[in-house]
């Protein structure tokens, strides 16, 4: 770990980060040369660790002044100062005088590897500075709270974990600095080649994606690392910022035109590398950290182009006006694979479809609606493509309903829970496929109504203060059915529902695996907490938890059941949900039960991230 060095006074004193080192002291008082100087320097370390101000009280009108954080940013596989980084301070929970959440404008300014603020008192908002030749950064007056450290440049990734490094959560105490930090950035990594067509010449416009694996909704998916590239004129395509791992490149083009006779034509399909029509089929990419893979050449697939045509209706049976129609190809292992190309037809409401592929297909319609950008109203329409184009597809929309419902609480503390019902809000997202999203606000007595513009089977989700000390126990309909997991939403106005809350969630205290020095200690790592039956993490997000300086992360609230739970040293999380990784915790992580308000702790197993 890292050794942070906290100021107050003039004096120095070193402490690990987020808590006191007695052995440091006793060193450091040793060399002091008066009784008077250690008192003060023990004072100063006390106060890190109990979190209390020892500042000298406050006169009228003058200025309270806030911390300084400041710290280095390094290469890491040269160890040497990194130039032009950005660094992010980013508050991440409420300050002094602010409500949770509130932030203030972006400021700060670099200078030789500086940032100060300007003049005032402590500044409580993200902030940002950018390191000079000795990669040193620096925030001046900031005030008391939690951070977020985020730091970036381009052409490079955040580094890989290792000892030394500085946790990407910090606290800043009332009147102590916090400096030392210590951050690394590696070189991005590059995989490169062509997309040629059947005959092996150049396609241009192809759009080329990275795609690695990882999990949603309860099973294996496959997620795009970043932005497509874009095939040049030559067909050549470069993928850069991508992090050390293994990839699946995915190539696919959408602007080739459609002509000729119904029997004739024919369409590029999406392929994986080299030229697989399925993620079974194709070759994964390995690629390290700083490393440029090249020749990564993809050969794209004829296949018969379909058409499909008919109208967009309104619920009033009258012809929509503005609208785009999409279909997605439902069997893509990874999110939706946009096919085909649309143009509106001749008459009101009509459509046309050129370039789609057989198989199966939703076909989506949109109204587009500048007073709704996010809140789209959605339909949909479910076809099967064949060896003959579809004409005459209706989709109409359904009229919009309103899902009412209760929010209730049980348990010990739940008096004390529900005052902060009034400030939860209900998001509903598709489970499968779909735009038609829906949230609201719930009011103070723990009712609401979420208007859904579209029918469909969704998933609903809380979010907000009262979820910090309860949690998501059941979701049952008026009749008594078990929507938990999902509310079906597909036959319309549906009845009622009930979400209970509770307040006996467990508690649990994880402690990272003891090393011989704390400096070889390894940041950032995370604390990882996942249900121990596959069925159950169904659009579940794991709990997770950094570790702070010393070593401890608290998971909280924790629904009673069963889990795995493990430790994790990596910079990307999204490592800790990798299929292969969840398949292995049986043998890798520990199997625990939580009890309903049970506090406990745990030193965690260490997983390794999958390589």
């Amino acid at each position: 770990m890292a050794t942070a060095r906290f100021e107050r006074d003039g004096d120095d004193v070193l402490c690990k980060t987020g808590y006191y080192s007695i052995q440091n002291y006793l060193e450091f008082s040793l060399e002091r040369q008066t009784m008077s100087r250690r008192i003060r320097a023990a004072v100063s370390c006390l106060a890190a660790l109990l979190c209390l101000p020892f500042a000298r009280a406050q006169t009228p009108g003058e200025e309270t002044k806030g911390a300084t954080v400041s710290g280095s940013v390094i290469h890491a596989l040269t160890g040497e100062p990194v130039r032009r980084a950005e660094v992010t301070l980013a508050p991440m929970q409420s300050g002094p005088g602010r409500a949770q959440g509130q932030m203030g404008a972006a400021t700060g300014t670099a200078a030789s590897g500086a940032a100060k603020a300007a003049g005032g008192g402590p500044k409580w908002e993200p902030r940002s500075a950018v390191t000079g030749a000795d990669g040193a950064f620096r925030f001046e007056n900031v005030a008391e709270g939690t951070y977020a450290v985020h730091v970036r440049r381009e052409g490079m990734v955040p580094g890989p974990p290792g000892p030394g490094h500085s946790p990407q959560r910090i606290e800043v105490r009332a009147g102590l600095s916090v400096t030392g930090l210590r951050y690394s950035l590696a070189p991005q990594a590059v995989v490169a080649g062509r997309v040629l067509d059947d005959e092996g010449e150049p396609v241009a416009g192809a759009q080329v994606m990275a795609l690695r694996r990882s999990s949603g909704m309860g099973r294996s998916v496959l997620a795009p690392a970043g932005p497509a590239a874009q095939t040049d004129d030559r067909g050549e395509y470069r993928i850069r910022n991508l992090p050390p791992g293994k990839y699946l490149i995915h190539a696919a083009t959408y602007n080739l035109g459609v002509a000729g006779d119904e029997k004739e034509r024919t369409m590029y399909v999406p392929v994986y590398y080299p030229d697989a029509l399925s993620p079974q089929e194709a070759t994964w990419i390995a690629v390290g950290t700083g490393q440029e893979v090249a020749n990564v050449d993809l050969r794209l697939r004829r296949a018969p182009a379909r058409r499909i045509s008919g109208r967009v209706l309104l619920e009033d049976g009258s012809p929509a006006q503005q609208f785009v129609v999409s279909t997605f190809n439902t069997s893509a292992e990874f999110g939706m694979i946009l096919t085909g190309r649309m143009q509106h037809g001749s008459e009101p409401g009509s459509f046309i479809l050129d370039g789609v592929p057989p198989g199966s297909h939703v076909l989506m319609a949109r109204l587009m609606d500048p007073s709704r950008p996010i809140m789209q109203r959605s339909a949909m329409a479910n076809v099967e493509v064949g060896d003959r184009d579809l004409e005459g597809v209706e989709i109409r929309f359904q009229p919009e309903f309103a899902l009412r419902g209760h929010i209730r609480v049980e348990g010990a503390g739940a008096d004390a829970v529900k005052p902060l019902l009034g400030k939860l809000q209900v998001f509903l997202s598709p489970s499968v496929i779909g735009f038609s999203l829906g949230m609201a606000a719930v009011k103070e007595d723990g009712s609401f109504e979420v208007m859904m513009s579209g029918p469909g089977k969704y998933r609903l989700n809380l979010s907000g203060g009262a979820m910090q000390q309860a949690y998501l126990a059941s979701i049952r309909t008026s009749g008594g059915a078990d929507a938990t997991k999902e509310i079906d939403l597909t036959a319309g106005v549906p009845e009622s529902i009930v979400i209970t809350l509770r307040t006996d969630a467990g508690r649990i205290t994880a402690k990272r695996p003891a090393v011989e020095k704390e400096e070889e200690a390894c940041h950032p790592y995370f604390a990882v907490l996942v249900e121990a039956a596959p069925e159950d993490r169904m659009g579940r997000a794991p709990h997770t938890a950094p570790a702070d300086g010393s070593g401890q992360a608290v998971l909280a609230p924790v629904p009673p059941g069963e889990y795995y739970i493990f430790g994790i040293c990596t910079s990307d999380l999204a490592l800790a949900m990798d299929p292969d990784l969840l398949e292995s915790l049986n043998e890798k992580a520990e199997k625990i039960r939580v009890q309903p308000g049970e506090e406990k702790t745990v030193v965690l197993k260490d997983v390794p991230p999958p390589g």
